[in-house]
């Protein structure tokens, strides 16, 4: 089946293909313990990162400036920092940098 066929088709990027293939990969002896214990650690990062941010609760004065700036809609009260983060133009990089908070708590890990 081609993948601009499939069902799924966003959960077929290359971008995503070692935390779909490594496990497999492993059960078949084709894989390292090493490289199965790194794709354990970026499941873990990712984690504590989505976790940070549906935990973190954003105030409309501090994010509407930088929302403004990108020309996406100001919020009017607060909202979890992964609901900001899923729209268009808002990558997480940039979202650190606007709430400063946010920022400490993802460069930690």
């Amino acid at each position: 089946m081609f993948t601009s066929r499939a069902e799924f088709r966003t959960l077929l990027r290359q971008d995503n293909a070692d935390l779909r293939l490594t496990g497999i990969s492993h059960a078949l002896g084709l894989a390292s313990d090493a490289r199965m214990e790194k794709v354990k650690e970026k499941l873990n990062g990712i984690a504590s990162i989505k976790k940070i941010l549906h935990e973190l609760a954003v105030e409309p004065a501090e994010i509407n400036n930088w929302l403004d700036s990108i020309d996406s809609s100001r919020i009017s009260e607060k909202q979890k920092a992964d609901k900001i983060l899923l729209r268009p133009m808002v990558e997480i990089d940039q979202l650190a940098k606007a709430i400063p908070r946010a920022g400490r708590c993802i460069i930690t890990l």
